[in-house]
């Protein structure tokens, strides 16, 4: 039995303010321990560095991912469908899916469905986990 909640980071990559700084956001305003797995740190997409698309390992490492962690976190400002599948799959393996929509963003009625509880900006949802997750004992391994 785990001790911290694991978190997986999910959004499309941004490069323009506010939403580049998405990611250090949350993880600066959370104040319990946590992992954190973020399958694009450095923002560049399911790209090798020769541009060249490198979906299917991507995909089973990302799955993988998703189902060793208790929360999956998703930052949308406009829907991919990398991003839906991940909070699809997150869903389906009993993942909890949080979901930060600046600006009210409406993803559609598949991505609602499959969210647990959605968030204005980063600081609402890490303080939500914050204060609901301090005291869970994890069961997933």
């Amino acid at each position: 039995m785990r001790t911290i909640p694991h978190i997986y980071l999910c959004g499309t990559p941004y490069t323009d303010a506010p939403h580049k700084d998405w990611k250090q956001n949350f993880v600066d305003d959370l104040t319990i321990d946590f992992r954190i797995f973020d399958p694009n740190p450095e923002g560049k997409g399911a790209m090798d560095d020769l541009g060249f698309d490198v979906g299917p390992e991507v995909v089973s490492r990302d799955k993988r991912a998703i189902e060793s962690c208790d929360i999956l976190v998703a930052y949308i400002n406009k829907a991919t469908t990398g991003s839906i599948m991940e909070i699809f799959h997150a869903h389906n393996v009993d993942t909890v899916t949080y979901v930060i929509r600046p600006g009210g963003y409406n993803g559609g009625i598949w991505m609602n469905y499959h969210t647990d509880r959605f968030f204005e900006n980063p600081k609402q949802c890490s303080e939500f986990i914050s204060n609901t997750w301090h005291n869970v004992r994890y069961i997933k391994s």
